[in-house]
């Protein structure tokens, strides 16, 4: 396999102390020291061979590897991409940039034959996404979106409750996420201003309700607020209000609340505030994924909700160490699914209904479309979708 990383930000590298460098991490981790594949990481500023090579470097220490990872600067446009990727005959890339890069790398990967694993959200609009699901189709690639939480425990357990109806009928949920101002005015302060809070991390939640409950997004209504960032100089949205109406299968509907922010003190006792309930006929599942139980001070700093669970090097009972957590599982069920696609054992196309393909994470977008539609037009009312 030869693995291409199309970007080198924070989540590749871990840049501005907020971890490991997931994607980086789990590609070296996944495919380890076996020749026979390479890993190659691009993205558009040649200095960022140095932040490549040192992620690289401490990550061949804390795994005892040798794994060799290179690097190309590139002109950032979709035909240079197409270059760089047939001259190093790649064959398998995540794309981990801006949001509003996704579509066009993606669709030149795409259309090479590349399988391809894009973080959220893939595309702003439903008439791009289409786009990207037929060209995978007709290409016969596989297509991937990196919702990480399919893969959290936690939320898989949700899951099972609410298959198995221990809940009752559905009535509400309600979802809370905020992050710390230094995400918009410092990690993200260069491209900030194409997306929103809801675009770039309610999407995760707007995908994870739609999977947990197999309904479908059929209205919804909006609201954002303004002024702390805008005061800052950066133009978008401090937070973002949603009321979505879903309806199952069996025809009833139930709502959910999205409350999306980022303007959390940047001495918030976590970089991301998470957390979700869910209230049906029956019961009630409460989750917090905020304070999963570990708080620490660590170097004097103040007290720190701390997340080993999403992706962290840990050691083994052998006391190796190792990538380990629902983020590390994400990335390497990816590569499984790519090798054996390579290796003839599956078809892209099987993998529809049991991935977050293309395919089937249509209606995240749609509601997304329908969320960045109704907070320009301000619209007094529910929309449909």
């Amino acid at each position: 396999m030869n693995l291409l990383i199309v970007g080198c930000g924070m989540y590749v590298t871990g840049r501005h102390g907020t971890g490991v460098g997931t994607v980086l991490t789990s590609a070296m981790q996944k495919l380890g020291d076996d020749q026979r594949h390479s890993i190659t990481v691009c993205a558009t500023a040649a200095e960022n061979a140095l932040v490549v090579s040192e992620a690289a470097a401490r990550i061949r220490k804390s795994l005892g590897m040798s794994r060799a990872v290179n690097y190309i600067a590139y002109d950032g446009t979709g035909p240079g991409l197409g270059r760089l990727a047939q001259t190093s005959n790649i064959d398998v890339a995540i794309v981990s940039t801006p949001d509003h890069l996704h579509f066009d790398q993606v669709r030149t990967l795409i259309d090479l034959g590349i399988h391809c694993l894009c973080v959220k959200p893939l595309v702003p609009t439903t008439a791009q996404h289409a786009t990207l699901v037929a060209l995978a189709y007709q290409r016969s690639v596989y297509g991937a979106i990196e919702f990480h939480k399919r893969w959290d425990e936690s939320n898989l357990f949700a899951r099972k409750m609410v298959r198995e109806h221990q809940l009752g009928r559905l009535h509400n949920i309600s979802v809370d996420y905020s992050q710390r101002l230094l995400i918009p005015c410092e990690v993200f302060s260069k491209w900030v201003k194409y997306t929103n809070i809801f675009q770039y991390l309610g999407v995760h939640y707007v995908d994870l309700v739609l999977w947990l409950t197999d309904a479908v997004p059929i209205r919804l209504c909006c609201r954002g607020t303004s002024g702390a960032l805008k005061e800052r100089g950066i133009e978008t949205w401090d937070s973002v209000h949603v009321w979505l109406i879903s309806r199952n299968e069996n025809g009833t509907e139930f709502l959910t609340q999205f409350n999306l922010s980022w303007i959390d003190s940047n001495q918030s006792p976590a970089l991301s505030d998470q957390r979700f309930w869910i209230l049906g006929s029956a019961g009630r599942l409460e989750l917090d994924q905020r304070n999963r139980g570990i708080a620490a001070t660590l170097h004097d700093q103040p007290m720190q909700y701390i997340n080993p669970w999403f992706s962290e090097i840990l050691p083994t009972p052998d006391d190796r160490l190792e990538m380990q957590g629902y983020g590390y599982r994400s990335i390497a069920q990816f590569l499984s699914d790519a090798s054996a696609i390579l290796n003839g054992e599956r078809t892209a196309r099987s993998l529809i209904g049991s991935r977050p393909t293309f395919q089937d994470c249509l209606n995240s977008t749609r509601v997304v479309e329908a969320v960045n539609n109704c907070l320009v037009e301000n619209y007094n009312d529910f929309i449909a979708i």
